[in-house]
């Protein structure tokens, strides 16, 4: 209740300090309004307005001084007020002196204004008691939607509570599908029949409403002013099914048509412009309560196909500009990462190995005299590499010399003297002398051992070794050949079955990671190997071209084996497949 026009009635009266308040027979009432402003309560005026309530009639009463007699310095004067509902009050007033006369005519004065402050008091009466009708109202409506659990249900009750509340032949009830009204509820009916004729009708009336984003009653109130809209689908629907007077307000919740009420009521009780704000205002209350019930009691495909709705909507807009730029990147990238095929690799480590390795072994029991290579120093076919003592065999040849020349000797007196038998072993002690001296020119020359091929010196370093004792058949040095290589690649298990031969690749070195060689698959060991902890295959592969660069075996790098070509988001997918799939069948034994 505005305070602001009682407070001028009390100006208007008089300047003495007064009060209005309500009564009900409680002595304990609060003040209303007082002149002046945050005035204390005077307890004269109090057993003074009390004492108008009491009698129901007006009062000059003298006010009383400390001892409990009668003061003349000040009188007080009280009339009663008369409002709907018996709701009682009572306006009060102090006047200074103890004249009779004069409090005589202030209350004449007060009779006359009276009858202002009884209509002020009523109309604010009136506009709380509407207020409270209205609030009303919507708590039992509020009430009968979000009572059922079902949004069927919540339908039913709601539009059978709006056609009690507000006077309704019938009220029905629209939610948006896919741009789309859908009839879902009618007051006081349990069974729907949205293909009927009169369904569609009334459907297509709230899409007009709904695309209009205004309510739209036929006929519009008299005292309101032409409003523009277009009505066409709800005068069809009057004159094709004698409906009475129709009034549709769209469901709005966050600036989004989200539905429609549309009420019914015979054609002699047409809607008026109060009736229409209210029923503006309910669709307002109830819109977001609305939308969530339809959006949680629908099943889950009919959720993501609104969702899916929703988000086409605000692509089509013009809201968001940066975000649908950034969405529509997005999307092209991951429609880019799952249709775009790239490159499929294996990338694994590898080495370079000579194509062949040769040993060279020990000819027989010695030591060593002299070593001319280590391993790294490349080396031609013949080269000398290392020399054995060969000082017992240049005795021995020495030896088997001077026999064949003492046996010389003896053949030629044997000769002079025609001894024929003389002759005969002499000639079988020559051959055995010369057979003799060949092995030993044989085993002299095979201390010296010389490269069989062009290549480079893997293993033996044996300048720390010279005179050391070597016997038959030891290992002294190892060569491969400089320009016939083989790569051996560490395939891990997990990749090993994409692999197949003649696929090609890639390899860089550590030495010089610039360069990249063209390589082919040649080999595919079955055995599997276990390397720095994992579980790996040998694959080798060639060169396809001889490299132009010079390189040395036991040079290592990475190769990348192309497989095929696949989309980046296949590649991945694979992965986290085989991943989980292994996850599943160690944890729980599922395949």
């Amino acid at each position: 209740m505005s305070s602001k026009p009682i407070y001028q009635w009390l100006q208007t009266q008089c300047a003495l300090a007064g009060a209005v308040r309500p009564a009900s027979g409680d002595p304990d009432h609060a003040v209303l309004v007082g002149h002046p402003r945050n005035a204390p309560i005077i307890p004269a005026l109090e057993a003074a307005a009390n004492l108008a309530i009491q009698h129901n009639k007006p009062v000059i009463k003298a006010v009383e001084g400390p001892d409990g007699q009668s003061s003349t310095s000040a009188l007080t004067i009280a009339h009663p007020l008369l409002l709907d509902k018996g709701l009682p009050g009572v306006a009060a007033f102090l006047l200074k002196g103890g004249d009779t006369e004069l409090a005589k005519q202030a209350l004449h004065r007060l009779q006359q204004g009276i009858p202002w402050l009884e209509q002020l008091l009523r109309n604010d009466c009136g506009e709380a008691d509407s207020t409270r009708e209205r609030l009303g109202k919507l708590t039992r409506l509020i009430a009968a939607t979000l009572a059922p659990e079902r949004f069927s249900a919540a339908a039913t009750a709601l539009t059978t509570e709006l056609a009690a509340e507000l006077d309704c032949e019938r009220v029905f009830l629209g939610m948006m599908r896919s741009r789309k009204t859908g009839l879902e509820a009618i007051s006081r009916t349990a069974a729907l029949a949205p293909r009927e004729p009169f369904s569609q009708a009334v459907v297509a009336a709230m899409d007009e409403a709904s695309d209009q984003a205004a309510l739209i009653a036929l006929p519009p109130p008299e005292d309101a002013p032409a409003s523009g809209h277009i009505t066409l689908k709800h005068e069809a629907l009057k004159d094709r099914f004698d409906t009475g007077c129709l009034c549709t307000a769209p469901l709005i919740c966050d600036d989004e048509v989200i539905g429609a009420l549309l009420f019914e009521r015979e054609a002699g009780q047409p809607f008026d412009s109060e009736e229409l704000a209210l029923f503006e205002q309910i669709s307002r209350f109830l819109a977001p309560i609305l939308k969530m019930k339809y959006r949680t009691g629908k099943p889950f495909p009919d959720r993501m196909a609104d969702r899916l709705s929703r988000w086409k909507r605000w692509l089509l807009s013009r809201q968001g500009a940066a975000w649908k730029a950034a969405f529509g990147g997005a999307l092209a990238a991951l429609i880019a990462l799952g249709t775009v095929p790239v490159a499929y690799e294996v990338t694994t480590p590898s080495r370079l190995e000579g194509s062949v390795q040769r040993s060279i072994s020990a000819p027989a029991s010695g030591f060593i005299k002299q070593v001319h290579v280590r391993p790294g120093d490349r080396v031609h076919k013949g080269d000398l590499l290392v020399e054995l003592d060969d000082e017992d065999l240049q005795l021995e040849k020495e030896k088997a010399e001077n026999e064949i020349h003492k046996l010389d000797s003896q053949y030629g007196q044997a000769l002079a003297e025609r001894d024929r038998a003389k002759l005969a072993v002499i000639q079988a002690g020559i051959a055995e002398a010369t057979a003799k001296l060949e092995l030993i020119e044989q085993q002299l020359a095979r201390t010296q051992l010389r490269s069989p091929l062009d290549g480079i010196v893997l293993e033996g370093d044996l300048t720390q070794s010279l005179g050391a004792p070597v016997d038959q058949g030891d290992n002294l040095l190892t060569l491969t050949p400089s320009l016939d290589f083989r790569i051996v690649l560490d395939v891990d298990e997990r990749d090993i079955d994409e692999i197949q031969p003649d696929l090609t690749g890639l390899i860089a070195f550590s030495a010089d990671p610039s360069r990249h060689y063209p390589i082919r698959i040649t080999h595919i060991s079955p055995v599997a190997q276990i390397k720095n902890q994992r579980n790996v295959f040998e694959v080798e592969a060639r060169f396809d071209d001889s490299p132009a660069q010079p390189l040395r075996p036991g040079f290592e790098g990475v190769a990348r084996i192309h497989i095929d070509d696949r989309p980046p988001l296949r590649i991945a997918w694979q992965a986290f497949r085989d991943w989980v799939s292994l996850q599943l069948w160690r944890w729980l034994g599922l395949t």
